[in-house]
């Protein structure tokens, strides 16, 4: 409980032009959110926050939050403060809902804005995470499907048969 951490998006990135990218973002049960024009040669998502009391973790009650916004970054800081920027709204802007007992929640500890950013390279899928305090990111290697398989195994066959 106090240290759940939660899948919650998954996003894949196409190489467009120098520093642009299509970005395809995925609920984490495969579902998409949609593709959006990514610019830099980094992403951050945000997200608003409601951080629940430890204590109430142990009562079952997590974090809650609304994915708001998907944008570009730069890594340099001069490529930040002079090359065109572009967000794009995720439009979870409902209210984040809990228990309260006229206006006050014995539950909530804070409510903030969490954001998280990582390097864009095209070869990996990054996973998105809630965890109790804020987002997370961790990447790895896209699985290779039924198809590229058989491409590969052509293209190999095809190399060996060639010597």
């Amino acid at each position: 409980m106090l240290t759940h951490e939660e899948s919650i998006a998954v996003i894949e990135f196409e190489a467009q032009d120098k520093q642009s990218y299509l970005a395809r973002l995925y609920e984490s049960d495969g579902d998409e959110i949609g593709s959006f024009q990514i610019l830099g040669d980094q992403w951050r998502l945000d997200a608003k926050f409601v951080k629940m009391k430890y204590w109430s973790n142990l009562l079952g009650l997590d974090s809650r939050y609304g994915l708001e916004r998907l944008q570009g970054r730069y890594s340099n800081i001069d490529d930040e403060n002079s090359k065109p920027h572009l967000a794009h709204d995720l439009g979870e802007d409902a209210v984040i809902e809990f228990f309260t007992i006229f206006g006050w929640s014995p539950f909530v500890d804070s409510s903030y804005g969490s954001s998280s950013y990582t390097d864009i390279d095209i070869n990996n899928r990054y996973e998105v995470f809630k965890t109790q305090t804020g987002l997370l990111i961790r990447s790895g290697p896209i699985p290779v499907t039924e198809e590229d398989e058989g491409i590969v195994s052509r293209v190999i066959s095809s190399v060996k048969g060639a010597f």
